[in-house]
Formats: structure tokens, sequence, C-alpha cells
């Protein structure tokens, strides 16, 4: 009887349309689930009825199958598994890249609908390499990125005007050069896609400045990067423009002359009907906030003020405008509070 049941069943599965077999796999959302299904189709005939979904199993032999569904997360790419990763990939829209450096390679891996978002980078000694492939020519939509020297912070600003999918952009712990920032914040200006931002611990020297190169060699950073007038202009006016939905600034200094400048963008933030997440950092930028005016009810859902400076007229004018937010989580952490 077990026999004959059994029997019946592969003659049931294979009454069933391949299309079906196939489209019925791409709404199982567990990955041990997946594949216990495609494995109920691996037979002599099974190539034909799963076509590229069998890439999986072929895939899972060699790679860990939670990284393969229901998202792709490539770890490893060699030009062996290559051919299966493309017909795999075709399944996905992003693509979540982790140890994979091989720009070329991976790119073959691709399909028009795909982006990638890249979670690592090489060592130093492979950074250069990796920029001038160049990395632009991946659709790339999230990086998190940190430039060690000067010259790996000017490549890599070089190809973000190449990068119209970029949705995501996170740059942190990176020494550059004053002439880098121009073209860093000309792409913020000109982006129609960047909605997540975060710009935190950037060491900005002068190329002519022989003194910084000689501390930097000693073990000393150069100055943390200004916002500079024109900077804060761009960035306000990209949160005007487009649904942001999160800015992190960490360690930035300001000038004295630039108030309304800081004013603006700080208008600008309170007054987004998108922006979600919100972080200042040992940035002198809070200190305003009791000039500001406050959307109510404003639609933030975190907000973190690190080791800033505010007065007790900011600090009520703050808790005025938050009091009807929908805001869920708040982190204030002081570097001083001035009383009037």
């Amino acid at each position: 009887m077990t026999t004959k049941r059994h029997r019946g069943d592969r003659l049931a599965f294979r009454a069933i349309p391949t299309a079906i077999i196939q489209q019925i796999a791409l709404y199982i959302p567990d990955s041990k689930d997946f594949f216990s299904y495609l494995s109920c189709f691996q037979d002599a005939q099974g190539s034909g009825t799963l076509g590229d979904l069998q890439h999986f199993l072929k895939l899972s032999t060699q790679l860990d199958p939670t990284d393969l569904w229901p998202k792709l997360r490539l770890r490893q790419l060699t030009p062996s598994l290559a051919p299966s990763v493309r017909c795999i990939t075709r399944f996905f829209t992003t693509i979540f890249v982790f140890e994979v450096y091989d720009v070329r390679l991976l790119e073959q891996c691709l399909h028009p609908q795909n982006v990638v978002d890249l979670f690592a980078q090489p060592s130093h000694d492979g950074l250069c390499a990796w920029l001038t492939a160049p990395l632009s020519i991946l659709p790339v939509q999230r990086i998190t990125f940190h430039a060690p020297d000067n010259v790996v912070s000017d490549l890599f600003v070089e190809q973000l005007g190449n990068m119209p999918n970029l949705v995501s952009l996170t740059l942190k712990e990176s020494y550059m050069d004053m002439d880098s920032m121009d073209p860093l914040f000309a792409f913020i200006q000109v982006s129609s896609k960047l909605t997540w931002l975060s710009l935190s611990s950037l060491y900005v020297s002068n190329r002519t400045d022989r003194r910084i190169a000689v501390s930097r060699r000693m073990g000393a950073r150069p100055p943390r990067g200004t916002l500079q007038g024109r900077n804060l202009e761009i960035l306000t006016e990209w949160l005007r423009r487009c649904p942001v939905r999160l800015l992190m600034l960490g360690k930035w200094s300001m000038n004295q002359d630039d108030q309304p400048g800081a004013m603006a963008l700080l208008h600008a933030i309170f007054a987004s009907s998108t922006l979600e997440n919100i972080m200042i950092s040992c940035t002198p930028l809070c200190r305003f906030a009791a000039m500001t005016s406050f959307a109510v009810p404003n639609r933030m859902q975190s907000l973190d003020f690190i080791m800033v400076w505010l007065n007790d007229t900011a600090m009520a004018s703050l808790a005025t405008g938050l009091r009807h937010s929908s805001i869920t989580s708040v982190t204030f952490q002081f570097e001083t509070i001035h009383t009037t």
C-alpha cells in the first residue's frame, strides 16, 4: 500500500504544470521548507520540472542554505559558482553582498532588475583595485564605507556620481582631503534616490599641509570635518526634496557665522514628514534648537543627541516640540546643559 501511495504521489506531482510548481516555490517564506519543497522534485526529470530553481539545490551543497533563501546573501563567489548564482539572482531584486570583492565576476551574475547592498570592503591592500574596477559598474543601492587614507577617499567619492541607484550611504572613520568634500556634497545635492545618510568621524586635511601628514604618521588625526554654510544648505535642500528616512551626523565642527544655515537645517529636520531616525553626535547643531519650530505632531520614531551642548531654553523647546510626536526612542547624552 505504501509503495502504491508513493507512486501515486509521484504521478500526481508530474501532473502539475511545471510553471505552477515553480511559482509555488517562490511563495514559501521559510528556508528549510523551501528546500524541502524543491527536493520533492529532485529526480531524473527534476531539472526540467524546476528549471533554474534546481540551482538552489546545487548551491545549497556548497553554501549555507539560509543565505540562499528567502534573501540572497553572497559571502562567497568563485568562477565555478558564478553560473549557478546567475541562474538564481533572477528570482531576487536586492542582492546582499558581504565578502565578495571580484566586481567584474559579481557583475556577470546580475540581471537588469538587480541592485546590490554592500556590507563589507576589502583590506587596505585591495581597496584601490576594488574601487577602480570600477565599483560603480555595480548597481549599488546601499554601501557602508570607511577610507583609511586620502587616496582611497578620493577614489570613493569619484565613484558616487556614477551610482544613480544609491539609496543609503554610510561614510565613517574616514580620512579625506578638503577637496573631496565638494564632490561628496555635490552627490547629495543631485541624488534623486538617496534617503538614508550617515556621515560620521570624517577627518579632513589640506593636501598642502605637510604638518598633517607628519602628525598622521605619528598617530595623530587631522581635524574633524566642518559643515560649511554651503554644506548646510545642501543638506537642508535634500531634506525638503527627498523622502529622507534617516540622517546621522557625527563629530562635525561648524563655523560661528553659519547660524542661519544651522537653523534652517534643524527646521527642515523637524518639519520632515518622512524622517524616521535622526542622530546628531558631537556636533554643535543642537544649540539652535531653541530657535527651531516643530511640526506637531512630529512623525519621527527615534532621536539621539549624543555629547551635544544645550541650554535649558533649547531643552524646553525640544520637550515641547516632541510632546505630541509619535516618537518611540529618545536618547540624550549631554556634554553640558547650560542654565540661564
